[in-house]
C-alpha cells in the first residue's frame, strides 16, 4: 500500500514539476497555514503516516499533493513540506520582578502561559484540578491523565490569565490587573494515542486541547516558546534547573488559591528509575528526572502543568508534571515529567490535521 501511494504521489508530481521551487530543509508554509521543512517523504512521519492509511484514498492523496515542495536535483525524489511545531511571535517572555511544595508565590503576570483546567461532575458542580500551557492562540498542552476517560468528572474549558482563585482582580506589591479571561471552551481533547492509564509507569503522558476559539494576548496571558529538535538535544538535564507552577499543595497539605513557583534541578533517567524501584517502573528517555530535593516538588492539581527552563533570554516549554511521589517533596524522591521535546512532530501532525478537518 505506501509502494503504491508513493507511487500516485510521483506521478502527480510531473505534472506540477514548476512548483520545484524549495531545497531539502529549507523553510515552507504548510496548507494549513503553519511552518514546515522540505524534506524527504520517508523522513517526514506526518506524511508517511497518511500513506500508511488503508485504505488510502484519492481526497488523501489530492490532501498530499499539497504539501509537495521541492525535489532531490540528484534522485528527483518528491520534497514534502513536513510540519514542524514552532513558537509564537513574543513567546515566554521574562518578568523583571525577578505553594507548589517549598515554593514561592508568583506576580500575577508571571508564566501567563500557565492554564488551569475546568471541570464539571455530574451534577453541573465546577472544580478546578489540572494545569496546563498555552503554546499557541488555539491550543494547551497537559498531561492525558488529566483528561482521558473521565468516569466522575469531564473537563469543560480552560482558565487563562488566572492568579488568586478568591478574588476577581489581582494584585501584587505594586499594581493591579484586571484578572482572568473568560473560560475558553475546550472544542477538543486529543490524547496521545499510546498513552494507556493501565501503564504504571505514564509514558506517552501527553495531550493537546483545542479550544473553541482564538486566545486574546494580554499582560496576563501569552504563549510559552517551544524549543526546536537542536536545542532540545543540547541540553544536558542533570546539570539545568528548571521551574514548576501551579497551584497544587503545598507544604501545609492544602491546595494553594494563588499561583505558585519552585525551581529544581535536573536528574538522570536513572535517579528515578532506582527511586521507583519499588513500584516497578521503568521511566524512559521520553520523560524527565527532576527535583528530590527536601521540601521542593510539584504536587497533587500541578498535574498537567509546565516544566520550564531560560533559553536565549525567554522561557522555553521542556516538560509536563505526570508523576510524583506521596508525599511530595521527599529527599531523594524527584518527580517524572513529560519530556515535551520528544512529542515536537505529533503535536504538529494533530494541529496540522486539526486544520484539515476545519
Amino acid at each position: 500500500m505506501l509502494q503504491i501511494a508513493l507511487t500516485v504521489l510521483l506521478l502527480g508530481w510531473t505534472v506540477l514539476q514548476a512548483n520545484c521551487v524549495l531545497e531539502l530543509n529549507q523553510e515552507c508554509t504548510t496548507p494549513g497555514g503553519y511552518l514546515g521543512r522540505c524534506m524527504p517523504v520517508r523522513r517526514c512521519k506526518f506524511v508517511s503516516s497518511i500513506l500508511h492509511k488503508d485504505p488510502f484514498t484519492k481526497d488523501d492523496q489530492k490532501y498530499l499533493e499539497q504539501f509537495r515542495c521541492g525535489r532531490l536535483a540528484n534522485s528527483g525524489k518528491v520534497l514534502m513540506c513536513c510540519p514542524q511545531l514552532q513558537s509564537e511571535e513574543n513567546c515566554g517572555r521574562l518578568t523583571f520582578q525577578n505553594y507548589i511544595l517549598g515554593g514561592e508565590e508568583t506576580d500575577p503576570d508571571e508564566y501567563p502561559w500557565m492554564a488551569l483546567l475546568g471541570y464539571e461532575d455530574g451534577r453541573g458542580r465546577k472544580s478546578y484540578g489540572c494545569g496546563g500551557t498555552l503554546i499557541n492562540e488555539r491550543y494547551v498542552v497537559t498531561a492525558a491523565h488529566c483528561v482521558d476517560r473521565m468516569r466522575v468528572r469531564k473537563l469543560v474549558d480552560v482558565r487563562l490569565g488566572e492568579w488568586d482563585l478568591d478574588t476577581t482582580e489581582d494584585c501584587s506589591a505594586t499594581r493591579c490587573f484586571e484578572g482572568y479571561q473568560d473560560d475558553y471552551l475546550v472544542e477538543k481533547i486529543i490524547v496521545h494515542e499510546q498513552y494507556s492509564s493501565k501503564n504504571l509507569n505514564k509514558i506517552h503522558d501527553i495531550a493537546l486541547l483545542k479550544l473553541n476559539k482564538t486566545v486574546e494576548r494580554t499582560e496576563l496571558v501569552a504563549p510559552i516558546c517551544i524549543p526546536t529538535p537542536e536545542m532540545v538535544n543540547s541540553i544536558n538535564v542533570e546539570e539545568s534547573t528548571f521551574d514548576v507552577t501551579g497551584w497544587g499543595k503545598t507544604e501545609t497539605g492544602f491546595s494553594s488559591h494563588r499561583k505558585m513557583k519552585v525551581s529544581l534541578p535536573g536528574q538522570t533517567i536513572d535517579v528515578c528509575n532506582k527511586a521507583f524501584a519499588a513500584a516497578k517502573v521503568n521511566f524512559t528517555e521520553s520523560q524527565l528526572c527532576v527535583g528530590g530535593v527536601d521540601g521542593k516538588d510539584s504536587c497533587k492539581g500541578d498535574s498537567g502543568g509546565p516544566l520550564m527552563m531560560i533559553m536565549k533570554n525567554r522561557w522555553y516549554l521542556m516538560g509536563i508534571v505526570s508523576i510524583g511521589a506521596k508525599p511530595c517533596g521527599k529527599q531523594g524522591m524527584p518527580a517524572v515529567y513529560t519530556r515535551f521535546g520528544s512529542y515536537l512532530d505529533w503535536l504538529a501532525a494533530k494541529i496540522e490535521l486539526e486544520s484539515r478537518n476545519n
